[in-house]
């Protein structure tokens, strides 16, 4: 399976969606039995903030209660089993997310969160198929190393019951991973690769855009390499003031012309951001927006609303 998600602010609170893909089975046809991806949502919630941890913490919590659900339910009663949330990232193959560097923080922590579920379910098989003969080297090994980090055995003696066994909980964690690891490693390379794939995607619309700037960028700069003076200049209100003296032919440019140059663009993009600015303002006191949808379904007949390119 797959994880894709994303989040924003809404009234200063970080919202987040997220949603899962996978294959079911579909059917069956005679002996065969056919598959479909799904996509399932598992909910729009609120974050303390909007840091990657909070935000692998907040998949763990929801998994947890799906699991919690299904153990408490008569599905689980009907096919046995145990399900836990290590099973559920012990599956998971990839993440797809926008290209900010907070989702691809969370996709980072992910795949840990992934290969610390393989590490753990090959650990806890190692440790079903071998004897507890077998196993004393690798616990007396975990026993000893534990000791020593909290400072000894009189210090380990100083201990509490209960600050003994939270340590004795993660010393046994720790030896599941040690078997785990060693487990992958006997294992043959295309297992390997199987059982370690995650896969980032992100969202392809970015990419889409990026080349349309990168074309732009292009076009604009064969003008210059050219000699061609290319489309009008565009300048806001204060630029267009400073520029009025200015002749392209004759080399006397003033400094504020200069920069007012270097500030000024031209072309179907900054054409489209002005008509953008003026029918469809990000700011909705500002614009002509109903006077333009109302021009637009009198004369063409139809319900249209300037693109958002304050977005794009």
């Amino acid at each position: 399976m797959t994880l894709s998600g994303d989040g924003t602010t809404h009234k200063a609170t970080q919202m987040n969606a997220r949603h899962v893909n996978y294959q079911v089975e579909a059917g069956s046809g005679g002996e065969s039995t056919t598959t479909e991806h799904v996509t399932c949502l598992l909910g729009v919630h609120s974050a303390l903030d909007g840091s990657s941890e909070q935000s692998v913490q907040a998949w763990k919590d929801i998994l947890a209660e799906i699991t919690e659900i299904y153990n408490q339910s008569p599905l689980k009663q009907h096919s046995g089993g145990f399900f836990r949330v290590v099973d559920i990232f012990f599956k998971v193959a990839g993440m797809h997310s926008d290209h900010c560097a907070k989702e691809k923080k969370d996709a980072q922590l992910l795949e840990k969160e992934k290969t610390s579920a393989v590490y753990k379910s090959l650990g806890e098989d190692a440790i079903m198929e071998r004897s507890n003969q077998e196993l004393q080297p690798d616990y007396l090994e975990a026993w000893r190393d534990m000791i020593k980090s909290v400072g000894g055995a009189k210090k380990w003696s100083a201990l509490s019951e209960n600050e003994q066994a939270e340590k004795e909980a993660g010393m046994l964690e720790q030896l599941v991973i040690k078997l785990g690891k060693d487990r992958l490693e006997e294992l043959d390379e295309n297992e390997r690769r199987i059982l370690k794939l995650f896969i980032w995607a992100g969202c392809g619309c970015h990419k889409d855009l990026n080349t349309v700037h990168g074309g732009n960028m292009a076009m604009m700069a064969w003008w210059d390499e050219n000699s061609i003076p290319g489309p009008v200049l565009l300048a806001n209100r204060d630029n267009k003031a400073v520029l009025e003296d200015y002749d392209p032919e004759l080399d006397n440019a003033l400094p504020a012309q200069d920069r007012a140059l270097n500030m000024t663009s031209r072309g179907g993009v900054k054409t489209t951001k002005l008509a953008g600015d003026i029918c469809n303002n990000k700011d909705d006191k500002k614009g002509y927006h109903d006077d333009f949808r109302w021009w637009w379904a009198k004369n063409v007949g139809k319900s249209f609303t300037f693109p958002d390119t304050s977005n794009t």
